[in-house]
This record gives C-alpha cells, sequence and structure tokens, in this order.
C-alpha cells in the first residue's frame, strides 16, 4: 500500500508540471488571439475613417464647385481653360470688381483642387493658391452652355467614388 502511495504522489508532481504548461499555453493563444483582434480592429477602424474622408473630400469639392459657378454665373464669365501650372483643364471664373477683371482658377494640382483669385491676364503659381479638397481627378468640360464635372476621389479607397456635375450655365447663353 505504500508503493502505490508514493506512486500517486510521483503522478500528482509529473500532473502539476503538465497542468502548469498547459495553462501557460491557453494563456499564450489567448494573448495571441486578443493582439489579433486589437490588429484588425484597428485595420478595419482606419479604412472606415479613410472612406469617410474620401466621401467627405467628394461632397467637398462639388458642393465648392456648384456653389461658385452658381453664383459667379453671368453673361460670358465662366470658360475651360488649360491652367499654366500642369496644363490640365481648368475652371475660369471672370468677374469686374472695381473696374479690374479679376479670375478665379479652379484647377487640380497634386491631388488637391485648388482655387486662385487673380488679377486677368496676371500668371500665377501653386503658392498664389489655397486648397479646397484632395481628390484624384478633376474634368471640367463645357458643351452646349452645361458645364459637366467629373470629379474622383481616392484610388487607393475601398470605395473609389465618382461624382458629378452637370450645371446650365446663363453666362453662355445669347
Amino acid at each position: 500500500m505504500e508503493g502505490i502511495v508514493e506512486l500517486m504522489k510521483k503522478n500528482n508532481k509529473g500532473v502539476s508540471k503538465v497542468e502548469v504548461i498547459l495553462v501557460m499555453i491557453l494563456i499564450l493563444l489567448m494573448g495571441l488571439a486578443v493582439f489579433t483582434l486589437v490588429v484588425s480592429s484597428s485595420d478595419t477602424y482606419k479604412n472606415v475613417i479613410d472612406e469617410k474622408e474620401n466621401l467627405s473630400n467628394l461632397r467637398i469639392a462639388t458642393s465648392y464647385i456648384d456653389n461658385k459657378i452658381k453664383q459667379s454665373d453671368e453673361q460670358s464669365s465662366i470658360y475651360i481653360k488649360n491652367n499654366p501650372i500642369n496644363g490640365e483643364a481648368s475652371i475660369v471664373i471672370v468677374q469686374r470688381v472695381d473696374n479690374e477683371n479679376y479670375e478665379t482658377w479652379i484647377y487640380l494640382s497634386d491631388k488637391m483642387l485648388k482655387e486662385a483669385y487673380i488679377k486677368q491676364d496676371q500668371e500665377f503659381t501653386d503658392d498664389m493658391s489655397f486648397d479646397i479638397a484632395s481628390i484624384e481627378e478633376f474634368l471640367p468640360s463645357i458643351k452646349d452652355d452645361i458645364m459637366e464635372i467629373t470629379i474622383s476621389g481616392n484610388k487607393a479607397s475601398d470605395t473609389f467614388s465618382k461624382r458629378y456635375l452637370k450645371i446650365n450655365l446663363k453666362s453662355n447663353e445669347g
């Protein structure tokens, strides 16, 4: 009987070490699972924030252009011209202030929609403008007194978005 008791004591010590090792492995696996969950959640959160920012920039750009054109729509005052910064198509709005003509240039440069307000026929640089919104593509055109504008958001985002504006111009009628 004494032999059985000694055998049980030896087995209990062995079982305790195995149990401790199994518990440590279980804690390690739980820690790894929590870490993986946190990392994947943060990536998802970052993607959601990027998408909201992309859509917000598109809304800002379309609203800004729509309002700017509608408030400045006078006879022969809005046209499309290639800008001197990068040679891409830009919207030019001419306004008369204090007996002088001024131009508002709305254009895309370095993935930023920008506006520059200068005297007519004055050369301008990118430093003279201010940023409106971060976008990828800006394609304005005028056909039959209708301005059509395509604005594209961030192509790197999961939901690459485009916005289309069609504005009936009063300025080019007549």
